[in-house]
């Protein structure tokens, strides 16, 4: 059986725009999304973003730059920036993410 792999780079928290190209892509359920890293920060729908990747069975994350910001900002090995704490705040998903 022939499957689909669909690489996806900088994502960054736009979920709205990862749904329209998913949509785009017209894979079918036994196609693998994989994202290339940065699938956080920046968009209004990080949240959202971390769930897809989190829920999806066909779908993985890389870790890019952004997420190992977030990283090392909850292991306290650097300081929060204000999208970090924005972030930390507002995501049901970040102890699951970040652990």
């Amino acid at each position: 059986m022939a499957f689909n792999r669909l690489l996806i780079g900088d994502i960054h928290g736009c979920y709205d725009e990862l749904q329209a190209l998913l949509d785009l892509a017209g894979l079918s359920g036994d196609d693998e999304i994989i994202a290339l890293g940065d699938i956080v920060d920046r968009g209004p729908a990080t949240p959202q973003v971390l769930e897809f990747f989190q829920t999806q069975p066909n779908a993985r994350s890389l870790m890019g730059n952004h997420e190992r910001k977030h990283l090392r900002s909850f292991r306290g090995e650097t300081k929060a920036a204000r999208s970090h704490l924005d972030f930390a705040r507002n995501s049901p998903y970040r102890l699951s993410f970040l652990a």
